[in-house]
C-alpha cells in the first residue's frame, strides 16, 4: 500500500496500518465539540493579534497531529487503501 499522504503530512509522519484505528483514537482523546472549539480557538487567534494562551504550546502540536491523523486516515479510507 502505498502512502502517498506521508509526502505532505506536516505533524503526523507515522505509516497508518488501521485508519478505523486512528479514528476510534482521535474520538477517544475528546468528543468532536472539543475539538471542534480547539480548531475554533486556533483560527480566532491565528487571525488576530492575541498570543494563544488557553494551554500550553506543545497541546498545539498535539491537536495538529491528531487533526492531521484523521485526515489522512479518511484519505486513506477514501481512496479504498484498506
Amino acid at each position: 500500500m502505498k502512502h502517498e499522504y506521508l509526502e505532505t503530512s506536516v505533524w503526523f509522519k507515522d505509516k497508518i496500518t488501521d485508519p478505523y484505528q486512528i479514528i476510534a483514537a482521535f474520538f477517544d482523546a475528546a468528543d468532536i465539540a472539543y475539538h471542534r472549539k480547539i480548531i475554533k480557538n486556533i483560527l480566532q487567534v491565528a487571525c488576530s493579534d492575541r498570543c494563544w494562551e488557553k494551554q500550553e504550546p506543545g497541546r498545539l502540536l498535539y491537536e495538529f497531529s491528531l487533526l492531521e491523523s484523521v485526515i489522512n486516515a479518511a484519505w486513506l479510507l477514501e481512496r479504498g487503501c484498506v
